[in-house]
């Protein structure tokens, strides 16, 4: 419906009410229809920002949860200090035999064909040590008074002298040192009545050597001894004595052979 003049709206919740006025200056009769019209207004939206209130107290942990990926491995740490030995384990299988080493034979034997007087500590001689008969095989050299080895190893050494005894000096004893150290494996001595030659005073000894030692027969007589001397035969008396019917052999003799690497 249409109203001339001003028009005044009226706001409720539920309804509007629109009224037309008349004019005055005429004189009519009008007719006044009111109308209600019902209307539905929106529910007002009313924003409000929630203040946080205190916080509640912390619950009961819950379960864990499933394990999670590997990650990846980091970088090594500082070797730690060695543990204790452990217990020596099982002894293993014989493994197979190697092959064939290499083996370098050394020996010699040098002598004396004359007779000779030793002092106490004194050098046996060997006066046919560069002679054609005596044997040096494998870079074994000699002096009339030394052997010198050419390789580590261990070497059985034997000597032997023929002693003849005389009315002051009616005991020997001899031994191998190595370059200037007695070796005690190797000595040995007698003692016989005078005039009774022996020919069998000697010893025999295995010796580890190193290359380059030195090898020497000496007396060996104690200091405190009144025997000063010992006297080397080389020779043999046969009846009826007297020099005719003398033997001529070796007053020393001492041979060296290399047995294997040391």
């Amino acid at each position: 419906m249409n109203c001339s003049g001003n028009k005044h709206k009226k706001r409720c919740h539920k309804k509007v009410v629109v009224v037309c006025k008349p004019k005055r200056n005429k004189k009519k009769n009008i007719i006044v229809k009111k109308k209600i019209v019902k209307v539905t207004c929106p529910r007002p939206v009313v924003n409000v920002t929630p203040v946080p209130g205190p916080a509640g107290p912390q619950g009961a942990q819950g379960p864990a949860g499933p394990q999670g990926l590997s990650g990846a491995q980091g970088v090594a740490g500082a070797q730690g200090p060695a543990g204790a030995q452990g217990a020596t384990g099982t002894q293993g299988v014989t493994g197979p035999q190697g092959p064939t080493g290499t083996f370098s034979p050394v020996y010699g034997s040098i002598y004396d064909n004359d007779s000779q007087t030793l002092g106490a500590d004194e050098a046996v001689r060997f006066n046919q040590f560069d002679q054609p008969d005596v044997v040096l095989f494998g870079g074994l050299t000699a002096t009339a008074t030394t052997l010198t080895v050419p390789v580590d190893g261990d070497y059985s050494i034997m000597w032997e002298i023929v002693f003849l005894p005389e009315e002051v000096a009616t005991h020997c004893a001899f031994g191998i040192f190595v370059n200037g150290s007695l070796q005690n494996s190797t000595r040995s001595g007698i003692a016989v009545f005078t005039d009774q030659e022996v020919g069998a005073v000697g010893s025999d000894s295995i010796l580890r050597l190193l290359s380059g030692d030195v090898i020497e027969l000496r007396a060996l007589i104690p200091a405190t001894s009144t025997q000063t001397t010992i006297d080397l035969s080389a020779e043999i008396q046969y009846p009826p004595f007297g020099g005719v019917a003398d033997q001529p052999i070796n007053s020393a003799s001492i041979r060296i052979i290399r047995l294997g690497p040391s």
